[in-house]
């Protein structure tokens, strides 16, 4: 890739040699002990060590939010733990704009529920902070939990199959989203 980088730099214009290489990704400046992180800021120590394997230094900024707003430390995904602090983070700083786009950024339903106890909470904010309804965000939900459901299709027995037909449907109830057609 770094050689690539160079030849699309000189087509542009640009002479100087690719640093990627040796330049730390956002978060990589420095090392943070998660331990350390989950006392400074009351915070259970998974939920600690999870935040900084995904934000790096950068995860400070989100505990900081916490701190400023206790109610932004409320866990949205158990599974994985994340806080709504960090998906406020990701629409706000990362430019996630679906459930999905927070998903691929933070791991949010992608723990042992798939989604199944987080994607509602997390549309309702996506919604929020996009400044669409509410109903968008439950479709939001809808659509991630399709996506996932079709994902693990691939590797579900038939007894397994009948299990997630049954979850599935159970949260198309309570996101209002009575058949596939309305998900999509």
């Amino acid at each position: 890739s770094e050689e690539m980088a160079d030849v699309v730099a000189a087509q542009l214009g640009n002479s100087r040699p690719c640093r990627t290489h040796s330049s730390a990704l956002p978060g990589g400046d420095e090392e943070l002990n998660p331990l350390a992180l989950a006392k400074r800021y009351d915070l259970e120590p998974v939920t600690a060590v999870r935040l900084e394997y995904r934000h790096g230094s950068r995860s400070v900024r989100i505990l900081e939010r916490m701190k400023r707003d206790a109610r932004q430390g409320a866990v949205v995904c158990p599974c994985e733990p994340v806080t709504e602090a960090e998906v406020r983070y990701a629409v706000e700083k990362e430019l996630a704009t679906s459930v999905e786009d927070v998903s691929r950024r933070t791991r949010l339903g992608l723990g042992a529920c798939g989604g199944m106890r987080c994607a509602a909470q997390c549309g309702r904010i996506v919604a929020e902070l996009t400044d669409r309804s509410p109903a968008e965000g439950q479709a939001m939900a809808a659509r991630f939990l399709e996506v996932a459901a079709k994902r693990r299709l691939s590797v579900l027995g038939p007894e397994q199959a009948r299990q997630e037909a049954l979850a599935l449907a159970a949260q198309r109830a309570q996101l209002g989203t009575a058949s596939r057609g309305e998900a999509q």
